[in-house]
Order: structure tokens, then sequence, then C-alpha cells
């Protein structure tokens, strides 16, 4: 038996994105880099109020961005888009999810009031129940 067939949907930028959201009714989307690719997209995207789930060391290794200055993570989050950051690969990239936001400070200047949107956005979208989630939320 060979290596099973890659799912185009999983790699066609923009148009699976909209496929994701449009069809599918997915209401995060990981490594969603392309999204800014198409105006379409991005309207989408808000309108519904997508997670724009963020890995931004991983995103170079897998080809999603050229370099992690061109990470669009910043511009997704000026857009109005709901952006979390994760670490996708803490074991093979060396990175955890604090080393993944430290570096995010360091090297793109992110700011506190992006970490704790960030984060609440994290936290809004995390799989809790609403018990647990009122500990962090009051509102």
């Amino acid at each position: 038996m060979g290596e099973p067939e890659p799912n185009p949907m999983l790699m066609d930028g923009p148009a699976s994105i909209n496929a994701a959201v449009a069809i599918a009714g997915r209401t995060q989307i990981g490594h969603g880099t392309s999204v800014l690719e198409s105006p379409e997209v991005v309207n989408l995207v808000l309108e519904r109020g997508m997670v724009l789930e963020m890995c931004p060391t991983s995103n170079q290794p897998l080809g999603n961005v050229s370099s992690y200055q061109n990470h669009r993570i910043l511009a997704l989050d000026e857009a109005g888009g709901k952006v979390t950051v994760n670490s996708d690969d803490p074991t093979g990239l060396g990175l955890n999810l604090t080393q993944e936001m430290q570096r995010l400070v360091s090297d793109r200047r992110l700011s506190r009031d992006c970490i704790a949107r960030w984060t609440c956005n994290a936290f809004k979208v995390a799989i809790a129940n609403e018990a647990m989630r009122s500990q962090f939320f009051t509102n």
C-alpha cells in the first residue's frame, strides 16, 4: 500500500480556507497565513469571527511564509482577525508556547496588548466547559 494522496483542500491557500469556512463550517483555521491573499476570504473570516491559530516559528520550515519576519500574524491581527499563538511542534522545533511568545516579543516587537488579546482569544476557544472558562472571564 502506497502513501496516501495529499488532500488538496489542505494546501490551496485562500481557496482552502474559503472551503473550510463556507462549505465545512469550520470555526478555527490553523496556519491560516494565506487569508490575506484574498479580500473575500478576509471578509468571510471576519464576518464569521473565525479564530486564526498561528504558529509563526513552524510556518517557515513548512513553507507557509518566506521568513519569520514576513509572517502575517501582525497583519492578520491588524485586519481584525481573532489571532491565537500556538507552538505547533515543541519537540521538533524546540519551542514551547512561552518561548514562541517570547520570540514574538523580541523578534517582532509584539506588544503586551497583543499578548493579552491573543491569550484571551485562545482561552475563549479552548476546549473547556463554562465552569472552567468562568474562572478566567467575568464577562
